[in-house]
């Protein structure tokens, strides 16, 4: 039990390094970045607080090559000082090695997940209004203006909304043969998890030769998702929560529309943790097959050059499917499972 504690704690401890390590770099980077665009009421300590605030998504979206270099920095100091040697001689399989190699791993997966729903959305958007309040730009991440959504016969018109409020909308119904059959519109309203709520609403209703108007009235259109994350649906650089790409989901199953974008980024979320196991058990593959003797320079150099072939893989798989129409979830898990097969590949070596 201690044994099996002292490796996990060693893998923990290197995973954290290379966590600071990367990251830190990564700020780095991203501060010469805003630095190079600065200009009046945005300098300096402006674009150190930006990066600051961009810290958090830049960790779910690295954790998987921060776990694979972390997997295989613990596992080879270990191996280096022969460690690993005298736990395999304890009676420690190498099936278990594996499985305490992977699990700071799922811990991390599991909370990067809950950073992805509580954290990541909040400072990113946070980030964005920082830096258009500092150059004087009016701060719109909350606001929607000019969003068409279609809803089955309906289309509707989101002209302008602040988070959940709802400022002025209007909406057409179309029979099945395409002709117009009711319009309406509205000036306030809100939207919540029932639908659409809008208050002292106007409705036109074609009706052969007349056309009938009600004034003053309720109405409820029953749009689950909300204003926001429909708006940030068209722009996959934008971070949503896993609840509002579900909701988002369920919406435009409803409505008939495409959901690979929504079930793209909601595989994504969810099964984070999933592919940062399968490139810890790739990097658990190379240190106790083929680079058990090798150098940390090299064992770093074929981590680098695994995650970030990884992390290339995913990014041309992602728009690949939604080009083509395939299943999202193919971009998600095949690069997982190659992982999963060339660190299967190394431990038969051993």
């Amino acid at each position: 039990m201690k044994l099996a504690r002292y490796i996990m704690v060693r893998v923990c401890a290197a995973t954290l390094v290379c966590a600071v390590v990367l990251l830190g770099l990564g700020f780095t980077f991203e501060v010469i970045d805003e630095v190079g665009n600065a200009s009046p009421g945005y300098g300096f300590g402006q674009a150190v607080w930006y990066s600051v605030l961009s810290i958090p998504s830049a960790f779910v979206r690295d954790l998987p090559l921060i776990g694979l270099l972390g997997a295989l920095t613990g596992l080879g100091s270990l191996a280096g000082t022969s460690e690993l040697v005298a736990a395999r001689a304890a009676g420690m399989s190498l099936s278990r090695l594996v499985a305490l190699a992977c699990v700071p791993g799922l811990v991390a997966g599991v909370g990067a997940v809950a950073m992805s729903e509580w954290v990541v959305p909040g400072t990113e958007r946070a980030a964005e209004s920082y830096k258009d309040a500092s150059l004087g730009r009016a701060t719109n991440d909350q606001w929607v203006r000019g969003l068409w959504h279609r809803d089955g016969e309906r289309f509707v018109n989101l002209e302008a909304a602040e988070q959940d409020a709802i400022r002025a909308l209007r909406w057409f119904e179309f029979a099945p043969n395409g002709e117009l059959v009711r319009s309406g519109s509205a000036r306030e309203g809100i939207a919540g998890t029932a639908g659409w709520q809008l208050d002292r609403a106007q409705i036109a209703t074609l009706m052969g030769d007349r056309i009938a108007v009600a004034s003053g009235v309720s109405v409820t259109l029953p749009i689950q998702a909300s204003p926001v994350s429909l708006y940030q649906a068209a722009d996959s650089g934008v971070a949503q929560r896993p609840s509002e790409l579900w909701a988002l989901y369920q919406q435009l199953e409803r409505s008939g529309l495409s959901t690979q974008r929504a079930q793209l980024g909601l595989y994504q979320a969810l099964l984070l943790p999933v592919l940062i196991l399968a490139l810890v058990f790739a990097g658990a593959g190379f240190v106790l097959g083929p680079l058990r003797s090798s150098p940390i320079g090299t064992r770093l150099f074929i981590g680098i050059v695994v995650g970030l072939s990884f992390k290339l893989l995913q990014d041309i798989a992602g728009p690949v499917t939604l080009v083509y129409g395939f299943n999202p979830l193919l971009a998600v898990v095949i690069p997982g499972v190659l992982a999963v097969a060339l660190g299967a590949m190394n431990l038969r070596r051993t």
